[in-house]
C-alpha cells in the first residue's frame, strides 16, 4: 500500500490516532473553483508514495490502482503524478478547519 510521505509545502499533519493509521503531513489552502477570482474552495494535498514493487504492479495493471475511502461516501479528489504548486493558487492558510 502507497505511504504518506513529507512534502516541503507541507503546512499541518492530519494525526493518525489508531494503531496502523498513519500520520499524514498535508497542505491545507484554498484553490480558485469557478469564474470568479471570489469563487475560492479549500483544498488539502497530500503526498504518496508507492515501493518499487508496488509501481511494478502498477504498471502491470495498465497504470490502473485503486483509491478506498473508508466510510458511506467518496470524498471529490484528483490524482496527479505531478502536481507543482505553481499551478493551484494557494493564498495564505486562514487557520480554519
Amino acid at each position: 500500500m502507497a505511504t504518506p510521505v513529507d512534502f516541503k509545502e507541507k503546512n499541518a499533519v492530519l494525526l493518525g490516532g489508531d494503531p496502523g493509521v498513519l500520520d499524514l503531513p498535508i497542505h491545507r489552502g484554498f484553490t480558485q473553483f469557478g469564474e470568479k477570482p471570489t469563487d475560492m474552495c479549500p483544498i488539502i494535498i497530500s503526498c504518496w508514495q508507492f515501493t518499487r514493487e508496488e509501481l511494478e504492479a502498477v504498471i502491470n495493471n495498465d497504470g490502473k490502482f485503486h483509491i478506498i475511502c473508508y466510510g458511506n461516501s467518496h470524498p471529490p479528489l484528483a490524482v496527479s503524478g505531478n502536481l507543482t504548486f505553481t499551478e493551484v493558487n494557494l493564498p495564505p492558510n486562514t487557520g480554519e478547519n
